[in-house]
């Protein structure tokens, strides 16, 4: 058997990294929009999440995120940072920084103000590429550390972000839920 091209191996694993990479992605557009679909793409069927208090089934992870996030924050930004992915074929282990910063909702017992929470840490991940698709099958979120502090959010002409299909990607994309 004829020794791989280099050149096409490389190719080959520049190709997977970056569909990690995408998904990595998509599972902060999933959960910064509240969107169920985007999320469900990122996981394999039968995928385990290990996230803060939860542990479980990704698919539970998901419903109870949706349901939660929109309860007890106005707003969600997740953020990536590096990503160190070791792939072995069709497995790939993937350490990811992030930054997600919140808007706690108001509190009605307190007149501090608007307060953000900010979880820096690492998604600890197994890929795996089933039938051509790279999706997580195991999940572990790794705290750092932990920000919160008050915060002002001047009126400005922005687009507002929010959850679901009244954010402006979505018209963007050209497919409004």
């Amino acid at each position: 058997m004829p020794a791989e091209d280099p050149t096409e191996t490389a190719i080959r694993e520049l190709i997977d990294k970056e569909a990690i990479r995408t998904v990595l992605s998509r599972f902060c557009r999933g959960v910064d929009r509240g969107d169920a679909q985007a999320l469900e793409s990122v996981y394999h069927p039968g995928a385990l999440e290990n996230h803060g208090d939860f542990v479980g089934s990704a698919a539970d992870w998901i419903g109870l995120a949706l349901d939660a996030a929109p309860r007890h924050f106005t707003v969600m930004h997740h953020s990536l940072g590096a990503s160190n992915i070791d792939l072995n074929g069709d497995v790939a282990t993937v350490e990811t920084y992030f930054s997600a910063g919140c808007v706690l909702r108001d509190d009605p017992n307190t007149d501090a103000g608007p307060t953000a929470t900010t979880l820096h840490g690492r998604y600890i991940d197994r890929f795996e590429r089933r039938d051509g698709a790279w999706r997580i099958a195991t999940r572990v979120v790794v705290k750092d550390f932990r920000e919160l502090r008050p915060i002002t959010n001047p009126d400005e002409k922005y687009p507002q972000g929010h959850w679901g299909s009244a954010d402006p990607i979505y018209d963007a994309l050209g497919n409004p839920r």
